[in-house]
């Protein structure tokens, strides 16, 4: 009986260790964070605008940079806010718009460079 508990552990731990590591940030936009705390997004178009009650998708992640690519037009409201880790941020012309506290409570002793 031990033994079924200590592999029903490890099942377990081994399910929560596989965080979401992509998804969808907008319509025509997706999301992909790596291994090495490099977000990336990709596509076209406007990034969803985010809150409280509308959760971000990589919330809690450990994020050291962050690209956008080409064809992004708006960083959508609190989209990056509590990155602490960030050191990083490349930004494309495409984008026009930068949301309300995109980079909110950054909380690092420098800006990131951009």
């Amino acid at each position: 009986m031990k033994q079924i508990y200590i592999l029903l552990i490890a099942l377990l731990m081994g399910l929560s260790a596989n965080a979401e590591k992509s998804g969808s940030c907008g319509p025509n936009l997706k999301w992909e964070l790596a291994n090495d705390g490099v977000l990336t997004i990709t596509g076209e178009g406007e990034m969803t605008d985010y809150s409280y009650s509308n959760r971000i998708p990589w919330y809690g992640q450990h994020i050291k940079r962050i690209i956008i690519d080409d064809g992004v037009t708006t960083i959508g409201n609190e989209a990056f806010r509590l990155c602490s880790s960030l050191t990083s941020v490349t930004i494309p012309n495409s984008v026009t718009t930068i949301g309300n506290s995109a980079f909110k409570s950054y909380s690092q002793k420098r800006s990131p460079e951009m």
